[in-house]
């Protein structure tokens, strides 16, 4: 199970046993593999009526809750559930927005907040998404055969913090922008439309530790990795940081846990 599961397996050991939510399902492929682990109860989260279709034909999970993630504790119960996972879900809360159409850092807190209240104490929330490169925002820059496909991203791209600068061929910027950009454009033309829609990256891996202790998590673990695959799908192009071939680590895995009752964040 462990191998099918690619770089999520990361995960599996610091699942606590009981009862998990899986938020942003999808298809249900890890909130299946999740549920295989002995004593472990899963909740599957999803809003699309589709992936909460197919989502209701897999007996294996526990419940399936029709919702997006900030809409999570209305529904259930607070303090509920001992483990939380997030996988590349948190980032689109970020892009997308919430229910109550709040956009960006105010809908993560919002979302954060309130996954928190779901949590046990002692309960973990386990983070795995996009992470911001170390010192993201000294120079850096990408030289590619096909400038036109990078001019179509920036044009698509709605956050203006994005921005990258061409000169011909190379567009520089900083190694968030440029790891942004390389990374979006990776997942093809086909997919760009809806990929440059989204910023993938919201924090550096100690940042978001620093972000997740104002909502009382305690972290247990951070790492990141950059994944083969990303490698090879770019291998076209010339990424460069400090007058220096550079590949940005291509995502991170965080384990928190929810270490006192939830206060109220400062404005």
């Amino acid at each position: 199970m462990a191998s099918g599961l690619g770089d999520k397996a990361r995960m599996l050991p610091f699942l606590l046993p009981g009862r998990l939510l899986d938020v942003g399902s999808g298809g249900g492929e890890l909130a299946s593999s999740l549920a295989s682990v002995q004593g472990i109860e899963v909740t599957a989260l999803d809003m699309h009526p589709d992936s909460v279709a197919r989502l209701r034909a897999r007996p294996e999970l526990t419940a399936v809750v029709q919702a997006m993630a900030d809409q999570a504790p209305a529904l259930l119960p607070a303090a509920s559930f001992d483990t939380i996972v997030c996988c590349s879900v948190l980032h689109e809360v970020y892009s997308y927005g919430s229910s109550t159409s709040l956009a960006l850092f105010d809908a993560l807190d919002e979302t954060m907040a309130g996954l928190v209240s779901l949590l046990r104490v002692g309960g973990r929330l386990i983070i795995r998404d996009g992470v911001m490169p170390a010192g993201p925002a000294e120079p850096a820059s990408v030289t590619t055969t096909d400038p036109a496909v990078f001019e179509d991203y920036l044009a698509l791209s709605p956050h203006p913090e994005l921005a990258l600068v061409r000169d011909g061929d190379t567009f520089h910027g900083t190694r968030h922008t440029v790891s942004e950009a390389v990374f979006t454009i990776g997942w093809g033309a086909a997919s760009l439309a809806r990929e440059a829609l989204e910023r993938f990256e919201l924090f550096t891996l100690d940042d978001y530790t620093a972000y997740a202790e104002g909502f009382g998590l305690r972290m247990l673990h951070a790492s990141s990795v950059t994944q083969p695959g990303y490698q090879q799908a770019l291998a076209a192009l010339d990424i460069r940081s400090g007058g220096e071939e550079w590949f940005p680590e291509t995502n991170g895995l965080w384990v928190f846990e929810r270490a006192a009752a939830l206060e109220q964040r400062p404005a």
